[in-house]
């Protein structure tokens, strides 16, 4: 989170394009949810 200058309560939005966007958006948000304790 340092490294990104997040503070506890900041929105992240992750935009992704492509023909597998959906799955490439559910990856990333698993990633924040699981290793950064983001919900």
């Amino acid at each position: 989170m340092l490294s990104l200058a997040l503070a506890n309560g900041d929105d992240v939005e992750i935009a992704v394009e492509g023909p597998d966007e959906e799955q490439k958006c559910d990856e990333l948000l698993a990633l924040f949810s699981k290793n950064y304790d983001f919900r």
